[in-house]
């Protein structure tokens, strides 16, 4: 399996779009409760209902990728799961997997081949 250490490869997925998290720690109170996020290339945005000014607004927070790397239990890019935390990794799946590896071939695919006639 392909283990995902790097940030880099976070901001990868983020710039695809359309990239959600789960964490398992909510970033504001921090209690154990599971809640979702946009992922972005700055970091992960969270909307949630709250109280301002005596009205019900939607608040939205950023929490920092360093941060918020260690309570991520997946990632989604549209309706695809491309990673998700298994025995404390967090491991890619197949599709993200291919994503990853088609980032670094890349210089590859873009290299003038020959062609024997």
């Amino acid at each position: 399996m392909y283990e995902i250490k790097k940030i880099s490869d976070l901001r990868f997925f983020a710039s695809k779009g359309n990239a959600t998290v789960i964490l398992d720690v909510h970033p504001i109170t921090r209690v154990k409760q599971k809640c979702s996020g946009t992922l972005k290339r700055d970091g992960i945005y969270i909307e949630e209902a709250a109280v301002v000014k005596g009205k019900r607004q939607i608040v939205r927070s950023r929490e920092s990728l360093p941060r918020a790397f260690a309570h991520i239990q997946s990632i989604k890019l549209g309706r695809n799961l491309v990673a998700e935390r298994k025995k404390g990794a967090l491991n890619a799946t197949p599709a993200g997997v291919y994503l990853l590896t088609k980032k670094q071939s890349i210089e590859k695919v873009y290299q003038k081949k020959e062609h024997k006639i």
